[in-house]
């Protein structure tokens, strides 16, 4: 117990009583409860992703298709350009794309390769310029063709140490069906017939051995 200062306590008042200075109850009070942290205080632990992710709020723009009549919202320019080729894009090839539409008359093409230039240059690219390509669901294209090849790739325990194909792979092989197995069944079985007919017998083994 720390030693008590000699003289009255602070806040002591002619005709109050010792005990109810407020001093030695905030001391006893302070005493009781948990030790003061010395040095800084420590810093707010990092938020987790989930609750960084919770708190996003990532503006999704809406790629609105402008052909005449058509009210679709797609998610991102490749689908926006599938959306046209696909959806717009047969029998008359005539491009009603915003301004197109009000000319007169419209844009015709001969080829499905001049109208999906068309749209591509007049109007995509400009698309583009102002909205961007737009977020994509689908992994990046060098992703893709990094599993392809891996795919294709043939495992490393067919081949020996110097990188030679010991093992034969059986991805390419041809399953064979109950009809084809029956027949190389009987062609095996003549075969088998045929070598054991002509096969020597041990007696000419013996003579031969004799003479």
């Amino acid at each position: 117990m720390p030693k008590r200062k000699r003289g009255r306590p602070k806040g002591w008042r002619p005709g109050m009583p010792y005990s109810a200075t407020p001093k030695l109850k905030a001391d006893a009070d302070r005493r009781k409860g948990e030790p003061k942290r010395r040095g800084r205080p420590p810093k707010a632990r990092s938020p987790s992703p989930r609750k960084i992710y919770e708190k996003l709020r990532p503006p999704y723009i809406p790629f609105l298709c402008e052909w005449e009549g058509c009210k679709a919202e797609l998610q991102n320019i490749e689908t926006l350009r599938k959306h046209i080729l696909v959806v717009h894009g047969w029998g008359p090839l005539v491009c009603k794309w915003a301004k197109c539409a009000a000319k007169s008359p419209p844009p015709s093409f001969e080829s499905e390769d001049d109208f999906a230039m068309h749209i591509e240059e007049a109007h995509l690219i400009p698309f583009m310029w102002h909205l961007g390509e737009g977020f994509r669901n689908t992994p990046p294209d060098r992703l893709i063709e990094e599993q392809k090849d891996k795919k294709d790739r043939l495992p490393d325990y067919l081949f020996d140490e110097h990188g030679n194909q010991v093992t034969p792979s059986i991805r390419d092989q041809e399953m064979e069906d109950q009809l084809s197995y029956r027949e190389n069944r009987k062609k095996l079985r003549a075969l088998l017939l045929q070598r054991d007919a002509n096969a020597p017998y041990e007696d000419e083994d013996n003579m031969g051995e004799a003479v």
